[in-house]
């Protein structure tokens, strides 16, 4: 008797790769965000500011008061921040531009700051200089270093897949990438395993993912009744732009 696990994280986030592969997880965060502490990031000029507090008001009173510190006597710390919770910060600078982002998804938050960069350069500074990641707020309200930052946004980009096999390889090497982040990693590198062709390490990292993190099986099922055999393959559910599914058959465990 053959089991399945089907994992079927469509829609929002990334097991393919990025925004569109942890819907079902992002459903579960959402009906626990009141029990995270609210994160705040506001930036001016080169002086940025962030603070998690239970109440907003208190984070947000903290970061503007962080980034006051270093931008001296000048007035603008505040004028612009994100605030979420249990969520990633971005804050990037292009030239005298900064572009503030927070999204549950790295990918997206990665996304959005593209979408505003492009924005910004097609409507308002067609000559703004090259944009640059100046700080980079993980879900837990922790700064992460750059050298990490890079290597979580190759681990969760959409179309090279060597590259986020890379990445994400990188990621659970480092001794100093935190445990939040070690099974995205597996995640996003079994789905870039699998779209290579690669079943055999795609299985093996789908269930350390899972190992790790159960939110990533949206649910199991087996082609026959009774289903407590060995699981002989695994089939993976990977979500695809405008909702188009891909099922990949992994072979057999022997």
């Amino acid at each position: 008797m053959i089991g399945r696990i089907l994992l079927g994280l469509t829609c929002a986030t990334a097991i393919n790769l990025g925004a569109h592969a942890q819907s079902g997880w992002r459903e579960s965060v959402a009906n626990e965000n009141w029990m995270h502490d609210f994160t705040v990031l506001t930036m001016y000029g080169d002086a940025w500011g962030t603070a998690t507090d239970a109440e907003m008001g208190q984070a947000i009173a903290r970061a503007i008061a962080k980034c006051k510190s270093l931008s001296g006597p000048e007035l603008g710390c505040g004028a612009s921040f994100t605030v979420i919770r249990a969520g990633w910060s971005l804050g990037i600078r292009c030239g005298r531009e900064n572009i503030i982002v927070a999204d549950k998804d790295f990918a997206e938050a990665e996304r959005r700051a593209s979408w505003r960069e492009a924005e910004l350069r097609a409507h308002f500074a067609p000559e703004m200089p090259e944009c640059f990641r100046v700080v980079t707020i993980d879900p837990s309200g922790r700064s992460v270093s750059l050298e990490l930052a890079n290597d979580l946004s190759d681990c969760s980009q959409l179309s090279d897949m060597p590259r986020v096999i890379t990445g994400c390889s990188k990621l659970l090497t480092r001794r100093t990438t935190p445990s939040s982040l070690v099974a995205i990693a597996y995640r996003n590198r079994s789905s870039a395993y699998a779209a290579m062709g690669n079943f055999e390490l795609a299985e093996s990292d789908y269930r350390d993912a899972i190992a790790l993190d159960p939110s990533y099986r949206a649910f199991a099922r087996s082609d026959q009744d009774g289903g407590n055999q060995p699981l002989a393959s695994v089939e993976l559910s990977l979500s695809e732009p405008h909702g188009r599914q891909a099922d990949i058959e992994l072979p057999a465990r022997r």
